[in-house]
């Protein structure tokens, strides 16, 4: 069976909301980084090889769009904290800001533009934790790995349940581990598939993890699976195109219609495009043939027991302004 994916140049937006929710290093892992050289960006640190998939540490809300929530942002992004950095955050960490409160907090903890003080950012983590619930999720980190405090998985996940869907994650890790109360590894997983929003976000990983090592989903969660694994597709698309350089040397002097289909290998893996409408310019469908083929698709599609991945055919309009000024 065919599905089409509606593919409307100027509406699509690029999905990045991965961004908003990452996994990274454990705590020891995070402070070091933070330490020795060489500087990386908190980015960097929390994609950093997923060592620990349950260490969900610096899970920020990048949705304010404040001036200083925007400051703030910038910092986050910085290699290491300057001086400049560190008194603007503390400014407005200090005027009851949550979410500087909370990065501010990380600062802290490792060590990164100001002493280390483990004391002091747990306490930014409880002054911004209720305007902030992802404060809770470094909270819940420090109580199940021991940052500063004993050991105490059964507060770390109360911690993760107060977080809400950014603790998911932590939660689940230690339901699945069976540390601070039942082992339930089925629970985890529905919880995983409850929380998850986009393809690849923390709760898609963690739900693919548990995927990978046997278990299984139901009716419903495979139609919600399906239907975030085709709306990845589409920004996966989107992205491609967005982002190609030679696409971006041609003139658009009109918008211009393509339709491609994308075919699977009958053992999930990367599709094969193919023209089904051309444009009209052999040279524009060359182009985005070549851009598009082998899309990393690495998750799989659910087809029903031995049917494979059905043929994905999806129109791309491109045309003047599509690319911006």
């Amino acid at each position: 069976m065919t599905r089409y994916l509606t593919f409307i140049a100027l509406m699509a937006t690029v999905g990045v909301c991965q961004a908003l929710e990452m996994l990274g290093q454990t705590t020891d892992g995070y402070v070091k980084a933070h330490i020795k050289p060489p500087p990386r960006t908190v980015f960097e640190v929390y994609l950093d090889v997923k060592r620990n998939p349950y260490g969900a540490l610096g899970t920020f809300d990048f949705s304010h769009s404040d001036e200083q929530s925007k400051t703030c942002y910038r910092v986050l992004g910085r290699r290491s904290a300057g001086p400049d950095d560190v008194r603007q955050v503390t400014m407005a960490s200090e005027q009851g800001h949550a979410l500087c409160q909370h990065l501010l907090g990380t600062l802290y903890e490792a060590g990164n533009g100001v002493s280390q003080d483990l004391y002091r950012a747990r306490m930014l983590y409880l002054q911004a934790a209720p305007n902030d619930p992802n404060a809770y999720v470094e909270l819940g980190r420090m109580a199940r790995d021991g940052v500063g405090e004993p050991v105490d998985f059964v507060r770390a996940r109360a911690l993760f349940r107060q977080a809400g869907p950014g603790g998911v994650v932590g939660l689940g890790g230690l339901m699945e581990q069976g540390k601070g109360g039942p082992q339930d590894v089925q629970g985890a997983l529905n919880l995983y598939m409850q929380t998850t929003r986009n393809f690849r976000d923390p709760a898609w990983g963690a739900m693919r993890a548990l995927l990978d090592n046997g278990m299984s989903l139901d009716t419903a969660q495979v139609e919600k699976y399906n239907q975030l694994w085709i709306s990845g597709f589409q920004s996966l698309q989107q992205m491609k195109i967005k982002r190609d350089a030679s696409l971006k040397k041609f003139r658009y002097t009109e918008w211009m219609r393509l339709t491609v289909s994308y075919r699977f290998p009958v053992e999930q893996g990367r599709p094969a495009v193919s023209l089904v409408e051309s444009s009209g310019d052999s040279q524009l469908d060359e182009t985005v043939l070549r851009v598009l083929d082998k899309l990393p698709m690495d998750d799989p599609y659910m087809a029903p027991a031995g049917m494979r991945t059905p043929d994905m055919v999806a129109p791309i309009i491109l045309g003047p302004g599509f690319f911006g000024s």
